[in-house]
């Protein structure tokens, strides 16, 4: 490490100890950036989450009173929503000709 200094956090902007200019490639310079803030941006696959929340779902049609699958996908929701309000790219979503998912019904209330 050549040269350190007080810089804002790549995430949450808060002061941190960080930018790193290497002596060898003055053209580069490195970004820092706290644990916690770089663990919460961490990159997601939105398709996986997507597969795991339609299969949270189904399971949670067999066992609706089932606290631990429905905290799960819940805990799946907010982990797309957190990568989607981060600017992440949404899933892929497939369905039948008229736009619906597969095995999709609305219930009546």
């Amino acid at each position: 490490m050549a040269e350190a200094y007080w810089t804002h956090c790549l995430y949450c902007r808060g002061m941190i100890c960080g930018v790193e200019i290497l002596e060898d490639y003055d053209d580069v310079v490195i970004l820092y950036a706290h644990k916690t803030c770089h663990e919460e941006k961490r990159p997601v696959d939105p398709d996986a989450v997507w597969k795991m929340i339609c299969e949270s779902l189904q399971d949670l049609t067999k066992e609706p009173d089932n606290l631990d699958r429905r905290n799960h996908c819940l805990d799946c929701l907010e982990v797309l929503a957190r990568w989607l309000r981060m600017g992440g790219f949404p899933p892929t979503i497939t369905g039948g000709d008229d736009g619906k998912l597969s095995g999709a019904r609305s219930c009546p209330h």
